[in-house]
């Protein structure tokens, strides 16, 4: 039988950038449930392969001491296994999954009332329906250059039919010149500003994803700040931000200091002069995120 502490239970709070990166970079099973005093429970059916060494971690929020969240691993012969404390967030296990077969994980959440978050991942099995970021390759800046000169040229060619035979007054060259030297002017790139003002987000168990493209200079310093708010109130581990480059992940936000509710940042050296992508990210379903997003460039 699992003993569970009634009393003297501790609530800790923790890094939720910590968890964030747990939740969005790992293969894994994601999802929330309410917890009651027999222990909600929450049930994954696995297969496991024979006399294989294997271990189950539960990533968890709120974050508690003892077992009031925790798992076990049942088999057509009895429990396999059970979870144990490795943290305040974090409960494991680890096992031989002897014969193989079919499996039942249990997850059980004594948190009357309490509404949590988990992320499940395992080492030598699998998990049925674990899901992994994949990465959308982003269309090379030639093609996207090429695309844009071609909208151009189509617009010129048309206006160039339109006016065909007509004079052009002084007026017209002047404001063609204007429109040049605006042309000019707005070719360096973008290297700070608004990305995002007053975005939403509705969270998904597989994690929703706003992507922006920010231009940046090799060498240069960057800061990228979120600040967000959720329909829900609190603090959730699954939501934050990632910068990837072309060559993969450069930055993920973090909270400035622990009881900062409301802002993720994270500064980040450009490794090359290209288009980085900042993603926000939501693995709570059903919790609407409320954001604003700004990149600066450093002096």
């Amino acid at each position: 039988m699992r003993m569970i502490m009634k009393t003297g239970l501790l609530l800790v709070v923790v890094s939720i950038a910590t968890l964030g990166v747990v939740a969005a970079q790992s293969a894994g099973i994601s999802g929330t449930w309410v917890g009651d005093p027999g222990g909600a429970l929450m049930t994954h059916e696995l297969e496991l392969p024979a006399a294989t060494d294997a271990t189950l971690t539960l990533d968890h929020w709120p974050c508690v001491t003892g077992q009031a969240i925790a798992f076990d691993l049942y088999t057509p012969s009895g429990m396999l296994a059970s979870s144990s404390e490795a943290s305040a967030c974090t409960q494991s296990a680890s096992f031989n999954t002897g014969e193989g077969g079919p499996a039942t994980l249990k997850l059980y959440n004594h948190l009357t009332g309490v509404g949590s978050w988990y992320n499940l991942t395992a080492e030598g099995i699998d998990l049925p329906g674990a899901t992994m970021m994949v990465e959308e390759e982003a269309a090379p800046a030639e093609e996207v250059m090429a695309e844009e000169e071609a909208m151009v040229e189509d617009e010129a060619v048309a206006m160039a039919e339109e006016t065909e035979g007509e004079e052009m007054t002084e007026p017209a060259e002047a404001d063609m010149a204007e429109g040049e030297a605006m042309v000019e002017e707005a070719a360096p790139m973008m290297t700070s500003g608004m990305l995002a003002d007053g975005a939403t987000l509705l969270g998904n168990i597989g994690g929703a994803q706003g992507d922006y493209m920010l231009d940046v200079v090799e060498g240069e310093n960057y800061t990228v700040t979120m600040t967000y708010g959720t329909s829900a109130g609190g603090m959730w581990p699954g939501i934050g931000f990632r910068v990837y480059g072309p060559e993969g992940l450069v930055a993920t936000g973090a909270k400035p200091d622990l009881f900062n509710n409301d802002t993720y940042s994270a500064t980040f050296t450009a490794g090359e002069t290209a288009q980085y992508k900042v993603q926000v990210y939501n693995y709570i379903h059903g919790l609407m995120l409320f954001y604003s997003l700004e990149a600066m460039a450093s002096e």
